[in-house]
């Protein structure tokens, strides 16, 4: 399985030095409200709008590059990220460099790539040269016959930000789409109706276990009635029909946020190979699910964690009691930086003698909870 292996980030928001940060099959983040959590998923997600070239539509919508730089431009000049993968190659690595430039951009410095073939001993260094710095270098090797250039880029292109928090009357996922956008799930599920048809024209098999998979926690759910027809050309709206009464037919704003949540959370990770993402990122997925679909988000993780990376990040102990304390990274801020450190079985043995992970967490037994 490709892989993020290590992250060192400098200089980005509350996260002023990260060294060598390592990533597991799934890494859980937790910590207080401030802590840094969302800043580490926000760095991925600009990495991902960054491959797009679209870096400085994404410093915009985030009011600017200085936003984005630990303590502002006065403090930090500039901002840096070093990312280690694997691949069956070899170990692939990417760094770029930024510094704060006029009008509230950032500008590349440098970018450059590193290959190391499996039980090779030199790793050879590959410089990009940049004569557009406003933009990524890399994120215009389209045709690129380097296979270091196109696994970094792909890995990167392929590593997806989730949110499905806004459940709203006017989300996304409870108004028309459309049926044609559908080549992946998009990060605030607004084609979550035209993925799902695509599922059950094409990929029958992972539309049934999308099905059973809400039926578990959602049990009047028979099926979804993806039929554009009769919607007077809008598109393609999430219908589902009652196991309760099978001829009705209900609209999304007959579902429930935790229910609509869940939804596109269980088509997220059943998602066919081409349509997965290599890494998928979640900023606090249980918002509003029932501790039993908690229990049942897990199981998703850790099945999916097989086959694609999992982060997430997550307030609920009841969710935490359901990973590995190796798997479980502490998150917490001092003099304005954060800190992250992963968990470790042994010094945790005692406790969870007695305790659940989550209740040890609830304890303050390991940091990461309000002082």
């Amino acid at each position: 399985m490709h892989s993020l292996e290590t992250l060192s980030l400098q200089g980005f928001r509350s996260i002023k030095e990260l060294d060598n940060f390592t990533f597991g099959p799934i890494t859980v983040l937790v910590g207080a409200n401030g802590s840094g959590k969302s800043n580490l998923i926000g760095f991925f997600r600009m990495m991902n709008d960054m491959m797009q070239g679209g870096l400085q539509t994404f410093l915009q919508n985030g009011n600017g590059a200085s936003n984005f730089l630990h303590f502002g431009p006065a403090r930090t000049r500039f901002l840096s990220a070093t990312l280690t993968f694997h691949s069956d190659a070899g170990i692939n690595t990417y760094r770029c460099e930024l510094t704060f430039a006029a009008v509230d951009r950032l500008m590349f410095v440098s970018e450059e790539l590193k290959f190391q073939r499996a039980g090779g001993l030199h790793p050879q260094t590959i410089a990009i040269e940049n004569n557009e710095p406003v933009e990524s270098a890399l994120s215009r090797y389209l045709a690129s016959n380097l296979r270091t250039h196109l696994f970094i880029k792909g890995f990167l292109d392929k590593t997806r930000v989730f949110h499905f928090h806004d459940t709203s009357m006017t989300s996304r996922m409870r108004n028309y789409c459309d049926q044609d956008d559908a080549p992946y799930l998009r990060a605030e599920g607004g084609n979550l109706a035209a993925v799902l048809l695509r599922l059950r024209d094409h990929f029958p098999a992972n539309y049934r276990r999308v099905v059973a998979g809400v039926n578990t926690v959602f049990p009047e759910m028979k099926d979804f009635q993806l039929d554009p027809t009769g919607s007077s050309g809008k598109g393609l709206l999430l219908r589902w029909r009652p196991t309760s009464n099978p001829a009705e037919v209900f609209g999304p704003a007959h579902l429930s946020d935790g229910t609509l949540r869940m939804i596109a959370l269980v088509t997220l990770f059943n998602l066919p190979e081409e349509m997965a993402p290599w890494m998928i990122v979640l900023d606090e997925p249980e918002l509003g699910l029932h501790p039993a679909a908690e229990a049942y988000l897990a199981s998703l993780v850790r099945s999916a964690s097989t086959q694609t990376q999992v982060l997430l990040s997550t307030q609920s102990a009841t969710l935490v009691d359901h990973f590995k304390p190796n798997e479980v990274v502490v998150t917490e801020i001092h003099d304005g930086a954060s800190t992250f450190h992963r968990l470790e079985d042994e010094k945790l043995k005692h406790w969870l003698q007695r305790y659940t992970l989550g209740e040890a967490w609830r304890k303050n037994v390991f940091g990461g909870w309000p002082e």
